[in-house]
């Protein structure tokens, strides 16, 4: 914004200063949603036409937005005297930032959108009346200066004091306001809870009492009897459901009182200092009449503060001594003062000294960063789409999530089927949302609970969980087929890896749950691979093993051998055999495979200057190739769900159907070729209105015949992770790499592997 626009800005409403609480929360104006919860802030003057919103300490992302003088805000004003918050809507016209040591200040100028006129006339007329109070205060204190002139610069001190006191008094009272108004929220919510509640357990009654009422029924034909039974056992699972409820009801219901609790204790504290400042208050008045009783006919003038001993000289000014530094009480002479004052500036001079050698520390030790200028060949526009395409990612993945046992559905077709590799995949994407603020971290931890609960109920093998389990009971399914895979425990490794450093309160049972990993039952030492998995039922292991360096066991590959449990020359016998297209050559499985299957691992392993990572970028380029000669608009060959619902995976890709997650994971290696892919597809259609559980998001979807421009009705929960960690890992620095190699039980795979020599270092330096 330019000078003039700003000032045209500040001066299109006559404004007055007024202070008071204000709620807010920021509009999706495209959608109408919410993008952030109630945040809080305080008016910093108030006009007919808008206000000035004034926050302190902001969340990165709420700063972003608070600057995007597009976005909309819904406001909730509490203004003193009124029962309840006053609504309004509003747009933002200005901002401007203030950053100190301690805080980080947004003033932002708000447009009235929408406000009643009523509404409007209260608050214009309270900052009015607030004006003329600030008037009155402001000629007493002028007074009262004039007064204390007269006499000495002392009276001026008290009054000083006294005017401190005032001001926190008055955001004492703000903070009040605020706290009564969030309390009387919550009691409106516990009784809204509670309302639900009553309901559902009349709804329990009814249900119980037709079932035994069913039970009880005798002398029925067959016909009815089955149709009896049927309908009794539609009613228990119904009944089952709706005690689920309650029990999240009840919860529910219980965080709201203890917050409440904790609200009440603090405002009881905030009275209690009021009264205190009431109290000081008072004490300031009285000495202040005191010295203007007394004052002419003193040369010097000692008063006792609760506080602070303040020492008073008509000739030679102010300055304070802490009590336990006072040895007798005595009025200080000229020399006396002037020497305690050099005193004062000499440990002034050794703080300022001090706060520069602390600040020049912290900066020396702040985290390094080891992916810098990962956005650099992106333009604004194509940040903004990235931002868009993790957030939407994000949230279509937290909408495929089973209430009871917190784990995700593979797909938006509602398989209860689901696999350790989703698991995984959903844990890494839970701690990363965690990390960049799409979730807060109560919310988050509330839902790895449930994952960790359900993961501790599976049934395992030395430590290794079933691979493939019922989501909603937790047993497991295709007894006959492998019943513990090696690939999959990688990436549900990856998940609890990722999970442990970013939610430090869990740490103990997730690593209880990693340490319980026996990687060892898994190693071959006649081939020096690990076993692609093994049938509980048949006590044997499979016939294939993980031996391709190029496939996504090597994930599986690189953790046992950082546990300890499997040799290192297991990743030198890995096989390393190569396959070539248009003159690039990248490893096999390769091209059978689909780029996800060699590229997904790199999610995690920061494998960009290894020789993994040169096959990753050769492979990429090879499907850039591929699209051009077959004049394909859009490119990228992986696993997906194809718009006749065909899951497409090893030696099944179709060349017209391209999967966005492909073209995700070539960020990291071609960046600029990779958005622009993603661009193209969004513009050809890719993105839909995906009906996940009851809800729908805009997402991309999995596939798209890039020739007919059919596209599929459903999605992968797997492809939906894969494009959120890719984009997440650019967006941040390569947050997901670098979280994932602080783990102690990674940095020892990276020394131990010399492929990884580089990221070793990195990761020691942090």
């Amino acid at each position: 914004m330019n000078i003039s626009t700003k000032e045209t800005n500040h001066r299109k409403y006559i404004r007055l200063k007024s202070m008071f609480p204000v709620e807010f929360r920021l509009i999706n104006e495209s959608t109408g949603g919410y993008i952030t919860e109630l945040e809080q802030g305080f008016t910093h003057d108030v006009g007919l036409g808008g206000i000035c919103l004034e926050v302190n300490d902001l969340k990165g992302t709420l700063e972003r937005f608070l600057k995007d003088t597009s976005t909309h805000i819904e406001l909730y004003l509490n203004l003193p005297g009124e029962k309840e918050p006053l609504p309004a809507n509003s747009r933002i016209a200005w901002t401007k930032s203030k950053k100190t040591t301690h805080t980080n200040r947004i003033s932002v100028g708000l447009d009235y959108t929408q406000i009643d006129s009523k509404i409007r006339e209260k608050i214009f007329k309270y900052a009015k009346r607030v004006k003329r109070k600030t008037y009155l205060i402001w000629g007493s204190f002028v007074s009262l200066f004039a007064i204390a002139v007269l006499f000495s610069s002392m009276a001026f001190f008290f009054n000083q004091q006294q005017k401190i006191a005032l001001e926190k008094l008055s955001i004492l009272g703000r903070h009040k306001v605020v706290l009564e108004t969030r309390i009387a929220k919550r009691d409106f919510t516990r009784q809204l809870l509670e309302g639900k509640r009553r309901q559902l357990q009349e709804l329990v009654s009814e249900l119980e009492s037709k079932i035994d009422k069913y039970e009880s029924s005798k002398g029925v034909s067959d016909s009815e009897t089955e149709k009896v039974f049927l309908e009794k056992a539609e009613l228990e699972k119904k009944l089952q459901e709706v005690s689920v409820s309650m029990k999240e009801l009840k919860s529910q219901i219980s965080s709201v009182s203890d917050e409440r609790k904790e609200m009440e204790k603090e405002l009881s504290n905030m009275r209690k200092t009021e009264k205190e400042l009431d109290e000081k208050i008072t004490r300031k008045k009285q000495l202040v009449q005191t010295f203007l009783k007394n004052g002419n006919e003193l040369q010097g003038y000692l008063v006792e503060d609760r506080d602070d001993a303040l020492i008073l000289d008509l000739g030679y000014g102010i300055s304070t001594l802490p009590k336990e530094r006072i040895k007798s009480w005595k009025i200080l002479s000229s020399e006396e003062l002037k020497k305690f004052q050099g005193q004062q500036e000499k440990e002034n001079t050794i703080i300022k000294q001090l706060k520069k050698k602390f600040i020049k520390t912290e900066q020396k030790t702040q985290k390094k960063v080891y992916y810098e200028d990962l956005l650099k060949p992106f333009s604004q526009d194509q940040i903004d789409f990235l931002k868009k395409r993790v957030q939407n990612s994000w949230e279509s993945m937290n909408s495929l999530i089973e209430p009871v046992t917190g784990l995700p559905y593979g797909s938006s077709q509602k398989f209860v089927n689901i696999s350790m590799s989703d698991i995984g995949l959903y844990l890494s994407c839970l701690a990363i949302a965690a990390e960049i603020g799409l979730e807060s971290r109560k919310s988050a931890e509330r839902k790895l609970i449930k994952v960790l609960n359900s993961l501790e109920q599976i049934d395992k093998w030395h430590g290794i969980p079933r691979t493939w389990v019922n989501l909603k009971t937790l047993q497991p399914v295709d007894s006959n087929a492998v019943s513990f895979k090696s690939g999959p425990t990688g990436y549900l490794a990856s998940g609890l890896i990722l999970a442990r450093s970013v939610f430090p309160s869990k740490k103990e049972q997730i690593t209880r749950l990693l340490d319980s990993i026996r990687w060892g039952v898994l190693y071959d030492p006649k081939t020096s691979w690990l076993f692609g998995g093994y049938n509980l039922e048949k006590k044997e292991f499979s016939s294939w093993h993980c031996k391709y360096l190029g496939s996504d066991s090597r994930l599986s590959s690189f953790l046992s051998i950082a546990s300890g449990q499997v040799p290192t020359d297991h990743w030198k016998a890995l096989n390393r055999e190569q396959e070539s297209r248009y003159g690039f050559n990248f490893y096999v499985p390769g091209w059978n495979g689909g780029i996800g299957l060699q590229g997904l691992p790199s999610l995690f392993l920061p494998e960009k200057d290894t020789e993994m990572g040169n096959s990753l970028e050769q492979f990429f380029k090879a499907q850039i190739e591929h699209a051009r000669r077959l004049g394909l608009k859009a490119w990228g060959w992986s696993v997906c769900l194809s718009p006749d619902d065909e899951v497409l995976g090893w030696g099944s890709l179709e060349d017209d159907i391209v999967t966005p997650s492909a073209a995700s994971l070539g960020l990291a290696s071609l960046p600029v070729e990779s958005v622009n892919n993603l661009v193209v597809l969004k513009d050809m259609g890719i993105t839909g209105e995906v009906n996940l559980l009851g809800e729908s998001r805009d997402c991309f979807v999995d596939s798209i015949d890039v020739k007919t421009g059919d596209k599929a009705n459903e999605i992968l929960f797997l492809n939906q992770a894969i494009t959120f960690l890719s984009i997440a890992n650019i967006l941040r620095d390569g947050l997901v790499w670098r979280t994932f190699i602080q783990d102690p039980l990674v940095k020892n795979g990276l020394k131990k592997i010399s492929d990884f020599a580089n990221a070793s270092e990195k990761s020691e330096k942090s």
